[in-house]
């Protein structure tokens, strides 16, 4: 169920200013497998976990634990729903309190 903020399909675009400045969420390893799966629909992921295992990625792309990292961070396929689970864990934890949409969203 997606509440009144529905997830935008289209990709967002940050400049490496932005995107250095947001902080680093760490993830479940059970949401690998949902990682995983959802590459499997995403060509562009899939053609860089291709050259991950080959050891031929880019310097700034990583295979750990059978997930692709970019930077250090998750490398998230393009799934809707893979972003909308994302979206559930890290808004749902009940540590992180509620900072409100821009913060979860700046967040992840």
């Amino acid at each position: 169920m997606v509440s009144s903020c529905e997830l935008r399909a289209e990709p967002i675009i940050l400049s490496s200013q932005k995107l250095n400045a947001i902080p680093v969420v760490k993830f479940d390893k059970h949401m690998y497998p949902n990682v995983i799966s959802s590459g499997q629909d995403d060509e562009d992921w899939l053609k860089a976990y291709d050259k991950a295992l080959e050891a031929k990625a880019d310097a700034d792309i990583t295979l750990e634990d059978e997930v692709l990292w970019f930077k250090g961070r998750l490398w998230a396929p393009d799934s809707v729903d893979l972003r909308k689970m994302i979206l559930q864990q890290v808004y749902d934890c009940k540590v992180a309190g509620h900072m409100g949409l821009e913060k979860t969203i700046e967040l992840v």
